[in-house]
């Protein structure tokens, strides 16, 4: 049995597709979409559950365009898996065949907001775009978005200075979808830079467990317990663990550790705020300035990404001294990892562009960023930074060059 890691690399990738007849041309315009060959017959039975997940193979839309829908003689267990959707299939010639349907499922938001033209499709879905002219407009809209959201379910928004799609080539577009279309990048940092967060997490986990006992000597009743259970319950109303995503990785992601999954917020002026100040790092130290941008063309202006989840973990209520995740409202949502890097696109319900005349939010960097003063967690994190330095081991191991240190002190 092969190992995961040699499985998937390029190299057996291309072995695979041009033993099924595809060209070099078509294996580099997979390889350049994301897209991989991989025999699960030579996986052990864990690996090829990794793989798939909770993605059967060969699900196809209905309203995919059946006539170009051409199969490779192939091994039966030898499919294609997509990076980014972690869709598994089995290989098929690339024609416009529209795997993931001609048209997209409509999405719940009101027919009478006003939607921009363009064909940003996420997997199944149809992905609209929202424009805000001002900002009492992009209240309403937050506020008429919330109205469609299921009970039991809640809206977060996550703000960017600008809007990122997926890289494709347009033959394997126009396998997956039928012709060429935007789709929308929501890939988790570690994901896209290949940081070994696995590997990372355990001295985080000491990091985070330490600060926590010096600064408030374990006062929450909950004990920290990191286990492959998100959580455990002893008995009537003692729950003692669910931290394995929420205290050790959604911390890690606040406070700049790359990881599996995103900061969004419930708040619209929060991602209002994002949306409209750009990240900067100069000499090791960091800080956000006002965004500037003009124009017509409303790819080019900022956006909010809202998403509609039935989970996430609201940092902002977790018993730690972390000041940070509880003024910016945070929400951590765990996706982005092995084969699934852009999954948490699956909750996008709409994107909201900003035209220029919205302008920038009010509220000054300190207000969403408190010094170490107002955030013991940041105080403690950013000494260790500078105590510490990268000849340290666990500068390194801990990923330490990634905290963001806003010399706010």
């Amino acid at each position: 049995m092969k190992a995961l890691a040699d499985a998937l690399s390029a190299q057996e990738s291309g072995l695979l597709l041009s033993r099924v007849s595809y060209t070099s041309d078509e294996i580099d315009d997979l390889h350049a979409s994301g897209i991989a060959a991989l025999d699960l017959a030579e996986l052990s039975e864990n690996s090829a559950l990794e793989i798939l997940g909770f993605n059967p193979a060969n699900v196809y839309s209905v309203n995919a365009n059946w006539k170009e829908w051409h199969e490779k003689d192939a091994p039966p267990r030898l499919v294609l898996i997509d990076f980014y959707s972690g869709a598994v299939f089995h290989p098929l010639e690339l024609r416009s065949f529209a795997l993931f349907g001609r048209s997209g499922l409509p999405s719940p938001v009101p027919s009478s907001l006003t939607k921009i033209s363009l064909n940003y499709r996420w997997r199944f879905n149809d992905v609209p775009i929202l424009p805000a002219s001002t900002h009492p407009e992009l209240e309403a809209i937050g506020a008429m978005l919330q109205q469609q959201v299921r009970s039991g379910q809640s809206i977060f928004f996550r703000g960017q200075t600008k809007q990122y799609s997926i890289t494709r080539r347009p033959r394997t577009l126009k396998l997956l979808y039928g012709e060429e279309v935007l789709e929308p990048s929501l890939l988790s940092t570690a994901f896209r830079a290949r940081f070994p967060y696995v590997s990372t997490e355990r001295h985080w986990r000491t990091l985070i467990a330490d600060i926590d006992y010096r600064i408030t000597g374990f006062k929450d009743t909950r004990w920290w317990v990191e286990d492959r259970y998100e959580t455990v319950f002893i008995g009537k109303g003692a729950e003692i663990a669910k931290w394995n995503s929420i205290s050790t990785m959604a911390v890690m992601q606040h406070y700049g550790l790359p990881t599996y999954g995103l900061d969004v917020t419930t708040s619209l002026n929060m991602g209002w705020w994002f949306a409209t100040h750009s990240y900067r790092n100069k000499n090791g130290r960091s800080y956000y300035e006002p965004h500037t941008w003009a124009g017509t063309d409303p790819l080019q202006w900022p956006v909010i990404y809202v998403l509609r989840s039935g989970s996430g973990d609201y940092i902002s209520k977790l018993p730690l001294p972390a000041k940070r995740p509880e003024r910016q409202d945070a929400v951590f949502v765990k996706g982005g990892w092995g084969p699934h890097g852009n999954i948490c696109a699956d909750d996008l319900v709409a994107l909201i562009v900003l035209a220029p005349e919205v302008g920038n939010a009010p509220e000054h960097i300190s207000d969403i960023f408190p010094n170490g003063h107002k955030d013991p967690m940041y105080a403690e994190l950013t000494n260790l930074k500078r105590r510490l330095t990268d000849r340290h081991p666990l500068y390194a191991a801990a990923g330490l060059q990634y905290v963001h240190d806003f010399g706010t002190d």
